[in-house]
């Protein structure tokens, strides 16, 4: 990202600061929950047991999302903003996707694939999110 913002204005908008720390928090989710599962097996546990942990961090990773939602929701009814209701829509979709995979698997699944998709939902809403800043003509 430095290298995208390097010859820009440091003034960002409060919308652009909203998306910059969303992706911050999408990419410490993945990250987290990817280092829970790489660190866990090392400790004796079981794969079903690293999962679930992986589980457990990542969710916990995703509470700064409590924050932003309110923000970005009068983001999304301000009409000076540079976001839509429909933005703000399909970011908690994310949201409940990626927490109802992280749920699931730490209730019940304690499996890869709930984490390889809530993973790969909260990359590619970081990435929309990047596209969207390296978009905009303020």
């Amino acid at each position: 990202m430095a290298a995208a913002f390097g010859g820009r204005d440091r003034d960002f908008t409060l919308a652009e600061r909203t998306r910059l720390l969303a992706i911050f928090v999408a990419a410490g989710t993945v990250l987290s929950g990817s280092l829970c599962v790489l660190v866990a097996p090392s400790t004796s546990a079981g794969m079903a047991t690293s999962y679930a942990a992986a589980s457990l961090v990542s969710a916990a990773a995703l509470l700064p999302y409590a924050r932003l939602l309110p923000r970005s929701y009068a983001l999304a009814m301000d009409p000076d903003a540079t976001t839509s209701l429909g933005v703000f829509g399909v970011a908690v979709v994310q949201l409940t996707i990626a927490a109802g995979l992280m749920a699931g698997n730490l209730a019940w699944w304690r499996q890869a694939w709930p984490l390889e998709v809530a993973f790969s939902v909260q990359l590619l809403w970081g990435l929309y999110l990047f596209a969207r800043i390296l978009g905009q003509r303020n």
